[in-house]
C-alpha cells in the first residue's frame, strides 16, 4: 500500500473539513435546526452526523474510545430523523469543536496503522463503504462532501453568499 494514497486520502480529509467549517460561517444558533425544504438535513444535524461518523469508524474499527455522548447516536447516525427544533441539538459552537476532537481521533488512528493493516479489507458490513481501510479515509472525504453540498443548500435558503475554501 502506498503512503501516496493515504496521504491524498488525509489531504481531501483536511480540505472537506476546511470547507465544513467556512460553509458555517454566517449561520446562527438560532438557523442551527433550519431546514432548507421539508425532510432537508439542517446545519446542526450535519455537524452532528460528520462527528458521529468520525467517532464510529475510529471506536468501531479502531477501538478508539467513544468522544461523543452515548445518545448522539440516536440524533446524529445513520437513519436518525433530522430535527427542526434547535433545541434538540446542541450549539454550533459545541459541534464544532467536536468535530476537531473527533477528526483528530480518526487521523490519529489512521495513522497508527500498518500497510499491512491499511491493505486489509473492511469488515463485511463496512465492505460497501471501501475496499480496505486505506480507500476508507477517501470514502469520508466524500461523505463530508456530500453534506457541505447539503450546506450549501441551507446557505442558499437563508440568503446567505457562496462560500469557497
Amino acid at each position: 500500500m502506498s503512503n501516496t494514497i493515504v496521504q491524498t486520502g488525509m489531504e481531501r480529509l483536511m480540505f472537506a473539513r476546511k470547507f465544513t467549517l467556512a460553509l458555517l460561517e454566517g449561520i446562527s444558533e438560532d438557523q442551527r435546526a433550519h431546514a432548507p425544504c421539508s425532510s432537508a438535513n439542517p446545519s446542526a444535524w450535519i455537524l452532528g452526523h460528520l462527528c458521529w461518523t468520525d467517532d464510529h469508524f475510529s471506536s468501531t474499527l479502531g477501538q478508539q474510545p467513544s468522544q461523543i455522548p452515548d445518545d448522539w447516536a440516536a440524533t446524529f447516525g445513520m437513519k436518525s430523523t433530522p430535527s427542526t427544533t434547535p433545541d434538540a441539538y446542541p450549539t454550533l459552537k459545541e459541534l464544532s469543536e467536536v468535530l476537531g476532537t473527533t477528526r483528530t481521533k480518526l487521523i490519529d488512528w489512521i495513522n497508527s496503522l500498518s500497510t499491512e493493516q491499511l491493505a486489509a479489507p473492511l469488515p463485511d458490513n463496512l465492505s460497501g463503504f471501501a475496499s480496505n481501510y486505506a480507500n476508507l479515509v477517501s470514502t469520508i472525504a466524500w461523505h463530508e462532501g456530500m453534506h457541505a453540498g447539503q450546506l450549501t443548500v441551507v446557505r442558499k435558503s437563508l440568503g446567505l453568499d457562496p462560500v469557497f475554501a
